[in-house]
């Protein structure tokens, strides 16, 4: 058995030191993905529109509730065309059930919502 010299105890020690943390924290957001639905397929719970950040964002249920839909970021999609199921932050892009949005983390979403923060999702495509 060869002896380990201080040169490759500090390089396996280091390695450890820098995989631990890298490990855990990767496996903590693995485990608090707020895309998945929680345990046991529960539904989700819709946000409040006037709770923070929705309020801020604007977000409303219906997105045909707002006359002019106009989103922080120039987008050549016209805002009759702008909901949160074709939005690049929407968990469940192009579907029609409540999703979590990445930007509204304090519960989910309806698909023919809005907000402010609405930008295309590039896999989406919009008729």
């Amino acid at each position: 058995m060869d002896q380990m010299n201080r040169r490759a105890l500090l390089k396996r020690g280091l390695g450890l030191l820098v995989t631990v943390p890298v490990s855990v924290a990767a496996l903590r957001a693995l485990a608090a993905d707020p895309a998945k639905p929680a345990a046991g397929g529960a539904k989700l719970t819709l946000v409040d529109p006037k709770s923070q950040p929705a309020a801020a964002f604007g977000y409303v249920h219906d997105a045909k509730s707002v006359a002019n839909r106009t989103p922080n970021v120039k987008t050549p999609v016209s805002g009759d065309k702008q909901f949160c199921n074709n939005c690049q932050f929407f968990s469940e892009p192009g579907g029609t059930n409540p999703g979590k949005c990445s930007m509204i983390a304090n519960g989910a979403v309806t698909a023919e919502g809005w907000c402010k923060q609405w930008m295309k999702h590039p896999t989406v495509v919009i008729k």
